[in-house]
């Protein structure tokens, strides 16, 4: 409920203390969860692991551990570039236009939270992909072409109409940022 309710910091401390009292695979889920979501990859493995020590064969724990195994893999090679309202990340093999991008993030912060009537304190992170990393970390759908999960992560759009593409992408999943 805590973390649901944006309470991360309780949640962490009321779930460290839910361990301690049982042997239960849903604390460390769930702490996986939330340092997956803060983007701290080490911790988000540390503790899916540790939940499936106590259920093995749990395919989705299983699935989450391969996913953020290959997410540290391409987190050595990542640039991490801070915004006025986002932190963008992309592999440093990438070639794009950064400016471009950080207009486009900024021209939906303005428009989305003046639409929604709500402007995040906080920043939002943004995962850019090239098209092979993000199918293969993620395993999604050709159609799904981006996706917020507490951060918003996507691949970047082949060149032909990609500025238009990535403002649509980026409006459609700061949307669901804005709203979660």
């Amino acid at each position: 409920s805590e973390f649901k309710a944006g309470r991360e910091t309780i949640a962490v401390l009321l779930l460290s203390e839910s361990f301690l009292a049982s042997e239960s695979k849903y604390p460390f889920s769930l702490l996986g969860d939330i340092y997956y979501k803060r983007a701290d990859l080490a911790q988000a493995a540390f503790y899916w692991g540790k939940a499936v020590e106590l259920d093995p064969g749990n395919k989705a724990l299983l699935e989450k551990i391969d996913r953020v195994s290959k997410e540290m893999e391409l987190a050595k090679s990542q640039e991490r570039v801070q915004m006025a309202h986002f932190e963008l990340r992309y592999d440093t093999k990438l070639v794009f236009d950064a400016a471009a991008v950080n207009a486009a993030l900024e021209r939906a912060y303005e428009k989305i939270g003046k639409k929604l009537g709500y402007f995040p304190a906080e920043k939002s992170l943004v995962f850019l992909y090239s098209e092979e990393d993000f199918r293969n970390v993620f395993k999604l759908s050709p159609m799904v072409r981006a996706f917020y999960d507490g951060n918003i992560r996507m691949p970047l759009p082949k060149a032909a109409a990609a500025g238009d593409e990535l403002n649509q992408y980026i409006e459609h999943e700061y949307t669901h940022a804005v709203v979660s």
